[in-house]
């Protein structure tokens, strides 16, 4: 979620993001992120979102050898633990 003094973004993995603007709904009623003439304010708040995530340095890497030494096996048995 990223939040400026006019527009509120929700980034969703599994469905549409939002887009509110607090000025003129600032109780969220209104969702115009579908709209096509906010487009280029979408593209700016998802841009701002991700470049703040890259800049986070929280990220974990390791060299490609010990990824590939885990192998796909280690994904599936996430995946089973998951669900």
């Amino acid at each position: 979620m990223l939040r400026t003094d006019r527009w509120k973004y929700i980034l969703h993995e599994q469905f549409r993001s939002q887009l509110f603007d607090l000025s003129d709904a600032p109780r969220e009623f209104v969702d115009p992120g579908g709209d096509p003439d906010y487009e280029s304010i979408r593209r700016e708040m998802h841009d701002r979102l991700f470049t703040w995530f890259r800049r986070r340095r929280n990220r974990t890497e390791m060299p490609e050898e010990i990824l590939f030494d885990m192998g796909p096996e280690r994904d599936e048995r996430a995946d089973s633990r998951a669900k």
